[in-house]
This record gives C-alpha cells, structure tokens and sequence, in this order.
C-alpha cells in the first residue's frame, strides 16, 4: 500500500466539517490545512474547487500561524475565482513586501497570473528571477 496522497482520504470530511472549522475559536494550523486539503478533494475537478471557501480558510490559517507558503496560496485562490487581475495586484503587493522576494513559487503565482491575463512581456519577469 502506498503512504502518498490518495484523493479519497478526505471524503470522510464533509462540508459541514470544513464550515464547522471556520467559526470554531480554537481551530488549529493542522485542523485548517486538513480543511483546506478537503475543500480541494471533494471537488470533481480544478474548475469546481470552492476557492472562496479555501481564501476565508487560508485568512484563519494566517491569522493563527502567519507563513510565507499560506499567503501566495491565498492569492491564486483569490485569482481564481475574482479574477486574474485581483489576484495580480494581490501578489505584486505581497512580492514588493520583500519578504518573498527569494521564495520562487511566489514569482511562479505571479508568472501564471501573468499568462492568465496575456501579458507575456510581462511574464517574463518573474519568470527570470524564478531561474
């Protein structure tokens, strides 16, 4: 048997537990990213991933246990379902922060909004610091 990722690990999380976490008080970094993971596994495809429910779920995991890794997650969720262009001014603000300015799949987020929108000149950019 193999110990990697199976899709139906989490189908024993229902909805209502993953709505359940948002409004507990003590919800653990562990409990949201369990959250987050079944939020991802019971959609039938990328298309169907209830990106507004991963974005309040990333917002509670920053809150509690601020990470670098969280806040790019947050902004291509945010891109997928508000839009490309909201989810370029989200991640050119938190890259000109400077504190991810070394952390590559940032600049891959902003390279894939980039190409989302047709803008390849300007995907270029983060494309190079990338490499």
């Amino acid at each position: 048997m193999s110990l990697g990722f199976h899709k139906n690990l989490f189908h024993f999380v229902p909805k209502v537990t993953v709505e359940f976490t948002l409004l507990r008080v003590s919800t653990g970094a562990c409990t949201l990213q369990a959250a987050i993971a079944a939020v991802h596994t019971e959609s039938s495809s990328a298309a169907s991933t209830d990106r507004r429910q991963i974005t309040l779920l990333c917002d509670r995991l920053i809150q509690i246990h601020p990470s670098p890794v969280v806040e790019p997650n947050r902004t291509v969720a945010i891109a997928m379902y508000e839009g490309p262009e909201q989810g370029l001014y989200l991640i050119n603000d938190l890259l000109a922060r400077g504190h991810l300015s070394h952390y590559h799949p940032a600049h891959s987020a902003q390279a894939n909004v980039c190409r989302r929108l047709g803008r390849f000149r300007r995907l270029m950019l983060p494309l190079r610091r990338r490499l």
